[in-house]
């Protein structure tokens, strides 16, 4: 994804109350997909996401002119997300995560503080502090 394309999409979500949480082309069933998704306090719904999907449809017409046909995904992260970038574990403070390291071992806990360079949860043992180049998956658990 064009940086500028992006810092407009963080622009147009920041101007109508939410974060651009990721942007990104997948390729899906021989089908490209634009899938740009949208974080929001009190939650991104329908609505929502129909007013953003008309909103930025005419700059993606636009600034992606001359790319092939494609698809427009436009989402909430979910309730169960992997987290890959500093601020996706920035938005989810206080969530239960399942962190995953090379090694196959798996701690869970409660997101309580991150950064540039790492992250830390609260498990039962006490706080883990982890890198995130030291881990191998990182995603949000929802429990019912």
């Amino acid at each position: 994804m064009d940086k500028s394309l992006e810092d407009e999409l963080s622009a147009l979500a920041l101007a109508n109350g939410a974060e651009l949480y990721d942007a990104s082309f997948i390729k899906e069933d021989g089908n490209l997909i634009l899938r740009i998704s949208f974080h929001k306090e009190g939650g991104v719904d329908l609505e929502f996401c129909t007013f953003m999907s008309n909103l930025i449809s005419p700059l993606l017409d636009v600034k992606l002119a001359d790319k092939e046909n494609y698809y427009l995904e436009v989402s909430s992260p979910g309730i169960e997300r992997i987290l890959s970038e500093p601020n996706h574990f920035r938005l989810s403070k206080g969530e239960k995560l399942s962190v995953k390291l090379p090694d196959k071992t798996t701690f869970e806990g409660i997101l309580v503080d991150s950064n540039e360079d790492g992250f830390s949860i609260e498990t039962k043992e006490g706080i883990k502090n982890f890198k995130y180049l030291e881990c191998k998956k990182v995603k949000t658990i929802f429990e019912w």
